[in-house]
């Protein structure tokens, strides 16, 4: 993208693509840039999650900074692909991710998803 850092930061104010207005130094103006887009990705992509789920016996039971979380019915596992899948495609284009299942959050561990 050949965008000019003045789109993004005015000098005393960081604007995000999502719209966001982030008061910021030139230190932190980056920072902020990405850690916003970034929590707006995420949401976004959760909201995709979520309606694919809306009538499968799983559900999203939280989001962390940039994950979310899966209360995941065993009989929706086969589903795991399309969701990761669907969590890494964003709008400005695909990110890669990893996965970790367990039967709670202490005792994940990650899993190959992908051949």
């Amino acid at each position: 993208d050949k965008r000019s850092c003045h789109e993004y930061w005015d000098g005393h104010h960081v604007y995000t693509p999502f719209k966001r207005k982030i008061e910021s130094d030139s230190f932190h103006s980056l920072n902020y840039l990405i850690q916003s887009t970034t929590s707006d990705l995420v949401l976004e992509n959760a909201l995709k999650v979520h309606q694919f789920l809306k009538h499968k016996k799983s559900n999203i039971s939280f989001v962390v900074h940039d994950s979310i979380v899966l209360d995941m019915d065993k009989e929706d596992f086969g589903y795991l692909k399309s969701i990761a899948a669907m969590f890494e495609e964003t709008r400005y284009g695909n990110y890669r991710s990893s996965a970790k299942i367990g039967r709670n959050y202490k005792d994940m561990r990650k899993i190959e998803w992908r051949q």
